[in-house]
């Protein structure tokens, strides 16, 4: 990401995205900083993540909806068949924890070739740990469906575990349906939660080659292990439970407070 140079257009962007004009920001404080002071920075541009602890309720409220009102279908929507990039929160840990290893090693490595070389080691030029130009990262796992594929995914997931890992060739099917002029007389509901941005997806290639950061998991199997968490953080977090549930839309939260134990 950089920005226009346009004042006009940065001002534009500022008011569409304001999460995405404050996290832009703060790299380049790192970069004014970094040159500033002479240390080098890393940051990492997560898409949307799903998994264990994500706590923007976004994941939660759609595997409650599919779980106790799977009944209320989408409203059409160009969006559902956009591809998408997602982040899994165990992906992201291990990102940090990879940066944190490829900035060690460049720097131990730096330090033995100033030793042979003769040099200070003042300045460790390297990609990790250079002044001039902050690393920055994009991590997301390599799969790239469409918005209503990751949907269908949760979805069946949701119906497996409220009835016990029932055949998923029997999976519930998410219905969509055209909307029409009058709200009042639609039949689904709007799709609030993802994605968060409208760019498409995104590549995480020179996380793989300059950090040797892979996926933990397919995203098959980070949306199934989301989903499980889900599943047994209802017992466990009963708190964090309800505001998963207050942030459905105001349908749906009415029929999965009646269905759901609090």
């Amino acid at each position: 990401a950089v920005r226009p140079k346009s004042r006009t257009e940065q001002k534009r962007l500022k008011k569409h995205d304001s999460y995405g004009h404050k996290k832009l920001r703060c790299e380049e404080y790192l970069s004014r900083k970094s040159r500033e002071k002479g240390f080098g920075w890393t940051a990492f541009r997560l898409c949307d993540v799903i998994g264990p602890y994500d706590n923007t309720d976004r994941f939660w409220s759609t595997y409650l909806w599919f779980k106790y009102a799977h009944h209320i279908p989408l409203l059409s929507d160009p969006e559902l068949s956009q591809p998408i990039s997602l982040t899994s929160s165990t992906d992201a840990v291990l990102a940090v924890l990879c940066g944190i290893r490829a900035a060690t090693e460049e720097k131990k490595d730096q330090k033995q070739m100033d030793i042979s070389c003769g040099n200070s080691g003042s300045d460790s030029g390297s990609s990790l740990n250079n002044s001039d130009s902050g690393a920055v990262f994009n991590i997301a796992m390599p799969e790239t469906p469409t918005l209503f594929e990751f949907l269908e995914l949760i979805a069946g997931n949701s119906e497996r575990n409220s009835r016990n890992n029932v055949d998923s060739s029997e999976r519930w099917r998410l219905g969509v349906v055209e909307k029409v002029s009058d709200s009042e007389l639609n039949d689904g509901v709007d799709y609030p939660y993802f994605p968060s941005v409208s760019c498409g997806p995104v590549s995480s290639e020179a996380a793989r080659l300059k950090l040797g950061w892979v996926p933990a998991w397919s995203m098959k199997e980070a949306i199934r292990r989301a989903c499980k968490f889900c599943e047994e953080a209802e017992s466990m977090y009963p708190n964090e439970l309800r505001d998963a549930i207050e942030n459905l839309p105001k349908g749906i939260r009415k029929i999965v407070k009646r269905r759901v134990k609090l």
